[in-house]
């Protein structure tokens, strides 16, 4: 009697090890440096004091800028800096979430 009650218990444990496994990060947040914040405020500044987002191609162009300089941003994604900018434009109460 008490070993069949322990068996539908272990079938439960598994069940959320399963789900608890899926949902799982993929890795630690990495923020932007004091360095790479400068840096992608001098490559984008343009785009930054006009509030607009640069497209993929003009960003591509100076990643590699960045790269031949040897910068600092060149090791980031097209999107994660696409996110950046759009995140500077906002301003600091959109960035701080709704009320």
């Amino acid at each position: 009697m008490f070993l069949s009650e322990l068996e539908p218990i272990a079938e439960a444990s598994t069940a959320r090890e399963k789900s608890a496994k899926e949902g799982a990060s993929s890795g630690k947040r990495i923020y932007f440096t004091v360095e790479e914040n400068l840096e992608l405020q001098e490559l984008f500044k343009d785009f930054i004091l006009k509030k607009k987002t640069p497209s993929p191609a003009i960003i591509e162009e100076r990643l590699h800028t960045s790269k031949k300089n040897q910068g600092l941003i060149h090791k980031y994604s097209i999107r994660k800096i696409t996110k950046k900018i759009s995140n500077l434009n906002a301003g600091p109460r959109a960035r701080m979430g709704k009320y």
